[in-house]
């Protein structure tokens, strides 16, 4: 008899192994065969599921790799499939791999599928014209989370673009609702330096309501799809047939450098491309670039052959339905080099476009920093943020773009070469259209750009023809042949820009036109084309410094700090200073200059007041330096410039041979000539010329004179070092006497003047000048504010942009921040109250400055980490500093380790057992989707567990941020013969035993039920076999608890082995957090 019982015990365990060996997937069902019922491929697994054989709710354990050798389909509920939910996860390192012309895993309408990967799945389609993954025919309410995802898909459209991806989103069914609601988180998708597309998504467009809808890829790593041989790849590429995506908090990068040696075409990080009008999505927090996560490291992109023309957009983004948001998001650490005469894509950082629509979209938040992008051997173009608005057909478009405290910094162009030409915009704003359109259509986009911060800026290069930088910059693009009516609206304001360098020797390719387009402007409006627009352009608050024009040859550079050209202007409230102009300007050949602002063929009536102006410093080149230059004539009904209230300064010493003429203010071309006629009204200006060194020097000049001269000029200051030359009046300098005379001004003064510091062109009265009689104008009824903001007198308000308040009350904080509290994503909002005249706001977190927070409340968006806040709150009369208050972020709910199920007989202990994360957390057992009396704690027992117990167990896990269900698993109670004991096990002395919990920060409790009185040993040994502690224990009959104290063991897997007089060892497994 006991050579019975060993054979028997030897083929059952023969039998475990060679089921074992075969047993990769395994399916437990709440329905239908309940399982668990073995597979050997994923395929099989799913085809049960579709015929019906397993339902409810469905579990696919996947305990070793699986080749596929065709497409695992997994079909929509309804029909012969029963399934309400499945869950597929791996209980190991598991890799599911194909080399499939098609989909490896197909969600073929599919919902409630969790693909639950716990960073242990690998899903690998090594097929060139395969996919990882593929969502269709209405797939909806479906999740993919901590799951590698990997493919080697290669095929391009006739655009040279991705036609599918390692995730593929297909088109939903016909009259459906699209492949909506699905979840795409925490995985990492791989293209292997292989595919050229990590994930697409083309749904249908037939109408809105069949658009890929509300589908959510976040926090993951999207890397390695340019393919060297293939090219034109995209990252994260929706084409059509898209709403309501939200994009957040992705990585985009290359692990490895990207060469070739030919190919034309540019690398896109998101491209989303829309079908309607009302396609919006949110894309927001993604870093683009880099070798690694969050940017980190380089992206290198080369070309090696002469024909080889390589570009590159970070995100490119063309839809513009309401809600459209583009914000937080991160490209840098991006260098581009090729070497080819045949030129440059249109390379931007962001691109944003709306073609045919009245769109609209928002631009928040995002850096674009450190990117290098060179042609060694021609031409080159980057625009690192830029926004274009087409017209398409003969009506009118209106889009809105809305572009607000961005950042862009550590932009170099054509840094190894000098073979060509580079044009650089660090905010490209482009109106445009299609070819052959006429006076029919228009483009009238509004651009409002406020709150950006853009800085380091370079193009090193002298270039070829002509090369130049504008940081922000307006251009009017007609398609072929076309003559529509191009009107771009700006609002210009609050933007800082300074420290922006370019070596080039012009800025235009027509000879004798330098000042039309500086080598480096900071602001550039260009105008409208067609119809000549009325809207006002508003270009206000701006404080634009440090810009250089670094070639030291004789040369025609001119550096501009803003060009305001064909239209009706507001140029109000900007401080420009310390322009910079390495040129020398030795022969008469050649003309560099320095402008402040630059008035061209303007259109209506425009305004330039309260600027503040201050240039020369330190520049001693032979030069033109103009603060404010007219020089271009416009003969447009009402066209009129009225400069008010504007302190301008032209200061240094240039050196004694210069012969080149300086002037505060210039009515005529910079040469001198006569030919601007434009009317001009003057009144309450500060023109300001301490310039000494050869040349002349004036305070004004007007080179037309002759009548009618359209020229009105009363109460302003006008001086000059040398009284002699107060003004120019055609070509002769006048003292202040003789111009009044000859213009006819009747008020004007010229004194001295002490401002703040003229260096940093702060031109605030300073001393005895706020008092001086001489410098009171006269009431200007458009003009109610100075530079400050703070109200002008009614009776005699000061000349210049600064006007000396009658009284000032100190700032003083009334109502202080408070303490905020939100959960992850949320947004807080800080506000403080204070008490004092024409206040101004700057909050700090941890005490450095928030670029744009400068009202008295601040609202910080999608918060994801905490910090100290406070404001800055101040005035002409001093500045007063809140309490720093804290932002805290609490944790989001989240499970770090789900239940698990398993197999049991009737009358054992056993249970389940929840790790989570979170502030205030509660605790919810269900059986079976219901509640459970009692069970609200992170551990559930069962005592003496019965049949009517088996079923699916999961947790509602609630708290402040939030609330998150476990995956339901399958608790199996087995009795009869299943439980059976084998004869040597009749008198074993353990008959039950549970460790509680599973999941451990201090301790555990062991409890086991004995037969009898006895002493047990116990071993805990850690993942490599080594034990770390040992325990006797002296147990009586019946149940029995032994608590083991861990708080010194390191966090990991442990097992934990009982061993009693008798009868076979107890073995238990515990995760120590």
């Amino acid at each position: 008899m006991v050579q019975f019982y060993k054979r028997l015990s030897l083929a059952v365990f023969l039998l475990g192994c060679s089921l074992l060996g075969q047993a990769q997937v395994s399916v437990t069902a709440s329905t239908g065969t309940a399982g668990p019922t073995t597979y050997t491929t994923l395929k099989g697994a799913f085809d049960a599921i579709n015929a019906g054989t397993h339902g409810g709710l469905v579990t696919v354990s996947l305990s070793a790799n699986t080749t596929e050798t065709a497409t695992a389909v997994l079909n929509a509920p309804g029909g012969a499939a029963t399934y309400a939910t499945v869950n597929i996860q791996p209980t190991a390192t598991v890799t599911v791999s194909g080399n499939i012309a098609g989909a490896l895993v197909h969600l073929n309408g599919s919902s409630d599928v969790n693909i639950l990967g716990n960073n242990q799945l690998t899903l690998q389609n090594s097929n060139t014209a395969g996919f990882a993954l593929r969502f269709s025919n209405d797939a909806i309410g479906n999740s993919v989370k901590q799951t590698k995802l990997k493919g080697s898909f290669t095929g391009l459209d006739a655009s040279n673009l991705p036609s599918g991806g390692v995730v593929f989103f297909d088109a939903g069914a016909a009259g459906g609702e699209g492949n909506s609601g699905n979840l795409i988180e925490n995985c990492d998708i791989d293209g292997g330096s292989i595919g050229v597309c990590g994930i697409f998504s083309k749904g249908l467009s037939t109408s809105a309501a069949v658009e890929n809808f509300d589908n959510t890829i976040r926090g993951c790593n999207i890397h390695d799809v340019m393919n060297p041989a293939v090219g034109g790849s995209v990252a994260l590429f929706l084409n059509g047939g898209n709403d309501e995506w939200t994009i957040e908090n992705n990585h985009i990068y290359a692990t490895t450098a990207f060469t070739t040696a030919s190919g034309q075409y540019p690398t896109r990080g998101i491209l989303i491309v829309p079908s309607w009008a009302s396609d919006a999505h949110e894309v927001k927090g993604n870093f683009i670039g880099g070798n690694a996560p969050n940017a980190a490291g380089t992206m290198s992109i080369t070309g090696t052959g002469a024909n080889t023309v390589m570009g590159f957009i970070g995100m490119d983004i063309e839809t513009g339905g309401p809600g459209n948001l583009v914000q937080n998001n991160t490209v840098k650490n991006i260098t581009i080099t090729y070497a080819s005469a045949l030129g440059s894509f249109t390379n931007s950082g962001i691109f944003g476009f709306i073609g045919g629509f009245s769109g609209t979209t928002t631009f928040t938040g995002n850096t674009v920093s450190n990117l290098n992008i060179s042609n060694t051997a021609g031409f080159l173009n980057f625009q690192v943020m830029h926004f274009n608005a087409r017209v398409t057909s003969a009506t009118t478009v209106t889009p809105t773009f809305t572009i607000t405290n961005n950042t862009i910094t550590g932009i170099t162009c054509n840094s190894g070469g000098a073979a060509g030409d580079v044009n650089m915009h660090g905010i490209r704003l482009e109106t445009s259209s299609s070819a052959s359109l006429t006076g029919t259509a228009t483009s009238r986009p509004a651009y409002i750009v406020t709150g950006n911060n853009i800085n380091n800026l370079n193009a090193p290069f002298a270039g070829v023809a002509s090369s130049f930088i504008r940081v922000i910059g307006t251009v009017a693009s007609q398609g072929t042949n076309a003559t529509a009516n191009l009107h771009p609206n700006v609002d210009i304001t609050n933007n800082s820009i300074h420290t922006i360098s370019c070596g080039a020797f012009t800025g235009s390719t027509t000879a004798g036109a330098q000042f039309t387009s500086g080598v480096v402007t900071g602001i550039h409006y260009g105008g409208s084309a067609g119809v000549a627009s009325t809207s006002v352009a508003r270009i206000r608050q701006n404080t634009i410094y440090n810009l250089m024009g670094t070639n030291t040859g004789d040369v025609n550079a001119v550096v501009i700090g803003i060009l305001a050209s064909t239209g009706v202007h507001d140029i109000s409230r900007n401080r420009i200073y310390d322009l910079k102009n390495a040129s020398t300007g030795a022969t008469a050949a050649n003309l560099p200059g320095i402008v402040g602002i630059t008035l061209r063929s303007i259109t209506g009536s425009t305004s330039v007041t309260n600027n503040f102006i201050s240039i020369g410093t330190g520049q001693t080149g032979n030069m033109a330096v103009y603060g404010i230059l007219q020089n271009f004539n416009s003969t447009a009904t009402g066209a009129v410039a009225n400069v008010f209230h504007n302190s301008v300064v032209v200061t240094g010493a240039g050196a004694a041979g210069n012969t080149r003429t300086t002037a505060a203010y210039l009515r005529g071309t910079e040469t001198l000539g006569n030919t601007v006629t434009t009317s001009t009204i003057l009144r309450n200006n500060i023109f300001y010329n301490t310039r000494s060194g050869g040349g002349n020097h004036f305070a004004i000049a007007n080179t037309f004179t002759t009548a009618p001269t359209n020229w009105t000029s009363d109460f302003n200051n006008l001086y000059a070092t040398t009284a002699a030359n107060i003004a120019l009046w055609g070509t002769a300098p006048n003292t202040l006497s003789a111009y009044m005379t000859n213009s006819g001004d009747a008020n004007s003064k010229s004194v001295t003047v002490s401002f703040t510091d003229v260096a940093t062109g702060d031109l605030h009265l300073s001393g005895a000048s706020q008092t001086d009689a001489n410098l009171n104008g006269t009431p200007i009824a458009s003009v109610t504010i100075d530079y400050d903001g703070e109200t002008r007198s009614t009776t005699a308000p000061k000349m210049g942009a600064d006007e000396i308040p009658n009284t000032c009350t100190a700032p003083a904080i009334t109502t202080q921040p408070t303490v905020q509290t939100v959960c992850p994503g949320e947004s807080a909002s800080f506000t403080v109250a204070a008490t004092g005249t024409t206040l101004a706001y700057q909050w700090l977190l941890n005490g450095n400055p928030i670029n744009g927070a400068t009202s008295a409340t601040y609202t910080a968006t999608n918060v994801t980490t905490g910090g100290n806040y406070s404001v800055t709150v101040s005035n002409g009369c001093g500045n007063v500093t809140s309490n720093a208050v804290a932002l805290t972020v609490n944790a989001a709910t989240a499970i770090t380790q789900q239940p698990v199920g398993g197999t049991v007989c009737a009358g054992d202990v056993t249970g389940f057992t929840v790790a989570a994360t979170g502030t205030n957390l509660t605790y919810l057992w269900l059986f079976n989707g219901n509640q459970i009396g009692g069970a609200t704690s992170a551990t559930y027992q069962i005592n003496g567990v019965t049949t009517a117990q088996a079923g699916n167990y999961s947790v509602e896990v609630s708290g402040s941020c939030g609330n998150v269900t476990s995956t339901p698993v399958a608790l199996v109670v087995n009795t009869g013969g299943s439980c059976a004991t084998a004869v040597p096990n009749i008198n074993e002395d353990v008959t039950a035993s549970v460790l509680m919990p599973n999941v451990v920060r201090d301790g555990a409790t062991l409890r086991l039920n004995a037969r009898r009185s006895m002493n047990m040993s116990w071993v805990v040994t850690d993942a490599n076999g080594k034990v770390v502690l040992r325990k006797n224990q002296s147990v009586t009959a019946g149940q029995n608890d032994l608590r083991l104290q861990l708080q010194g063991l390191a966090p990991g897997s442990y097992q934990v082995t009982g061993y009693p007089a008798k009868g076979k060892s107890v073995l238990l497994r515990f995760v120590k957090l």
